[in-house]
């Protein structure tokens, strides 16, 4: 049981990670479309993201979007006197609505995702095993204070499996083009829960219009085992 919802929750990270990445922009609404993504490395797992963020007319930041995404994901987990390994490619495609906020974001999205997991050995008895289709619901919001602090929050939910997967940031200015504070994860479903408690570094304009986050901290998992977990996240707009 124990390594099925570890799985579950590997995916639903995945799943969570097209709408959370937006949080590096500060004025989502300056571009005609933007590409995001970046990769996290987990003590348990790792996983890669890379997201398209359209608008249907005018910029981003107020009215309807379209989302695509890729996404890979490796894990292993015990199972008996042997160690299980998994490979899983996924795609999804979403529909968005933004709503404009002074000194901030609101974003919502639903939409569909398609992956396909590898075992080895293989795991017939998994449910996750081979390919599925699930939906899943995105919300996205922040908002800039005094031009001195960066709120932002992120939600995934999973209907299918009632799973969740939410984050909260709150980053004080440290200079012209970069922001400095914690965050703060949980994710779970009925039978499982995991925080991370970390530290993020957003830097602006590293090279013209590109940010990135870099990200430390540690994971516990609930009656479980804790560790350490590191990446990057990147946000490019394109006019």
């Amino acid at each position: 049981m124990a390594a099925f919802l570890r799985v579950r929750i590997a995916r639903m990270l995945i799943q969570g990670a097209a709408c959370v990445a937006a949080v590096m922009a500060t004025h989502p609404g300056k571009a005609d479309w933007m590409l995001l993504g970046g990769g996290e490395a987990v003590f348990d797992g790792r996983f890669a993201q890379m997201t398209a963020l359209i608008p249907f007319s005018g910029q981003l930041g107020s009215g309807f979007v379209h989302r695509y995404s890729l996404s890979y994901i490796e894990y292993e987990y015990p199972l008996e006197e042997e160690t299980v390994q998994a490979k899983s490619w996924a795609g999804s495609v979403a529909l968005g609505y933004q709503i404009p906020v002074p000194d901030g974001w609101l974003g919502f999205a639903v939409g569909a995702a398609y992956r396909d997991t590898d075992f080895e050995p293989r795991q017939p008895d998994n449910p996750q095993q081979g390919t599925h289709v699930v939906a899943q619901v995105d919300l996205d919001a922040g908002l800039i204070h005094a031009d001195r602090w960066l709120y932002a929050t992120s939600i995934s939910y999973t209907p299918r499996y009632r799973a969740y997967w939410g984050r909260g940031r709150a980053l004080r200015r440290t200079g012209p083009r970069s922001f400095l504070g914690p965050e703060i994860v949980a994710h779970g479903d009925r039978e499982y829960n995991a925080q991370q408690i970390g530290i993020a570094l957003q830097l602006n304009q590293v090279a013209g219009p590109l940010d990135i986050v870099l990200k430390a901290g540690g994971k516990r998992i609930q009656d479980g085992d804790s560790g350490a977990y590191g990446g990057i996240e990147f946000l490019r707009h394109f006019h």
